[in-house]
């Protein structure tokens, strides 16, 4: 008798996932798109904020109250170490008063570049020997030291603040340098530095900026620093009231591109 050959179940199995497979392929590439890690974007909101910072440094006035400036062009090398986003470079001199300070405000996308820029590495780098402050918190310090020192030693310099009139205090490391000229003079140099994060608060060490730097809104935004310089090891408090004065004359617009201008100096948490 003739008819129909039977059709086994893997038969119809069979028959069944090939009318399915291109629906099967076709959620199996949604799944792997989904799952698959994405690479990091640059928004465009991020790439405005970047533009704004840049366009905001390059317009502050060379004359600050009674500052007046000049530039001072990053050396070639520190910009192929930094990648600076924006940067800020000049010597000022105030009208009227001998006193004369260098300023130095960075803003880098990878906050990873800050570390070449660090004060206790950059300028032990080229011929300068950290110190102490005399009769301060600590010994003389080892020219040899380096960022992997900080959780062994403990953190370079002095732990100090600035009272900025339209921004409070904020915290600032502070570190005295020096260097022998034709092996008969010593140079001395002081430097006060901090870091600003995108929230507008700001830090005096780099570790805690490493820190931040695993949340996304630092790694994405990135981190400035200032760095504020006068010849010579004059007292910590002359320094100062002569780096808030200079301070008080920024634009706030600076400080609005470069976060908000509320500083909180715990605004991320530790």
């Amino acid at each position: 008798m003739s008819g129909s050959p039977r059709t086994t179940p893997l038969v119809r199995w069979w028959r069944e996932l090939n009318r399915l497979g291109p629906i099967l392929t076709l959620v199996l590439l949604v799944v792997v798109v989904i799952a698959a890690p994405q690479p990091p974007q640059h928004d465009d909101r991020i790439r405005a904020q970047h533009d704004r910072i840049r366009l905001t440094l390059d317009a502050v006035p060379l004359r600050l109250g009674d500052w007046i400036g000049e530039d001072r062009p990053l050396p070639p090398a520190a910009v192929e170490m930094l990648r600076p986003n924006a940067a800020l470079s000049r010597d000022y001199r105030r009208i009227g008063d001998p006193t004369r300070l260098s300023v130095s405000l960075i803003h880098c996308s990878d906050v990873r570049d800050m570390g070449s820029h660090y004060p206790p590495v950059c300028y032990p780098a080229h011929g300068w020997s950290l110190r102490s402050e005399p009769g301060g918190e600590a010994d003389r310090l080892p020219e040899s030291w380096s960022i992997a020192d900080e959780s062994r030693r403990g953190i370079p310099g002095i732990r100090s603040s600035l009272r900025i009139s339209m921004l409070g205090e904020v915290p600032v490391r502070v570190y005295r340098f020096s260097r022998m000229v034709d092996g008969l003079t010593e140079v001395r140099m002081t430097v006060f530095n901090a870091f600003i994060l995108p929230d507008g608060s700001w830090r005096a060490e780099l570790e805690s900026i490493r820190d931040s730097a695993n949340r996304r809104r630092v790694s994405r935004e990135g981190v400035a620093q200032l760095q504020l310089v006068v010849p010579g090891w004059p007292s910590m408090e002359s320094v100062a009231t002569a780096f808030e004065a200079f301070l008080d004359e920024m634009p706030l617009s600076v400080f609005e591109a470069l976060g908000s201008a509320e500083v909180g100096m715990e605004s991320f948490d530790e």
